[in-house]
Order: C-alpha cells, then structure tokens, then sequence
C-alpha cells in the first residue's frame, strides 16, 4: 500500500477509521477491517501489528501462538472443522 502516515499509526485499528490523503484516490471501505481482524487475532492469543514504515508501503505482522490457552476444567471448546488438541487430522 501507499503507506501509512506517523499520525494514524494506531488510529487505523480503530472501528470506522479510515485514512485519505489529497494525494491518493479515495478507496472503499467502512474502516472496519483491521479492527475486526485484530479483535479476532486478540481472541486468540495473538495480535496483529503495524510495522515501521520501510518506505515501500504498509507492512502488518501477525503473531499467533502455537498452542492455545489453557482452558478451564469444564469447559468445551467447540469449533467446525477444527481437530480436537493432540489429534491430527489423516
């Protein structure tokens, strides 16, 4: 991408933030992506991050753990398509 500007660095995650420079043509988009994804990311134990401008655009990084937490005793986790922990799908 164009890059994004010091000032907006973390106002981006915010929900319906949306950056515009004269600069640039205007995009579509309710400015809900990256809030939606690092919301997800978070969920899960990860994060999602914007990296320091290169000069060659926008440049995101995604952290997920390995394993997930540990749950409570009692608690059921539930996902479709998603193999039980310890089990490997053949």
């Amino acid at each position: 991408g164009p890059g994004i500007a010091a000032a907006d660095r973390e106002r981006i995650f915010a929900k319906f933030s949306r950056t515009w420079a004269s600069d640039r043509p205007a995009t579509a988009g309710a400015g809900l992506g990256l809030a939606i994804s690092r919301a997800i990311l978070r969920r899960m134990n990860g994060t999602l991050d914007l990296l320091p401008d290169t000069g060659q655009g926008a440049c995101f990084r995604v952290v997920l753990p390995l394993r997930p937490p540990e749950r409570a005793a009692g608690v059921a986790v539930v996902a479709a398509g998603v193999d039980p922990p310890g089990q490997i799908a053949r």
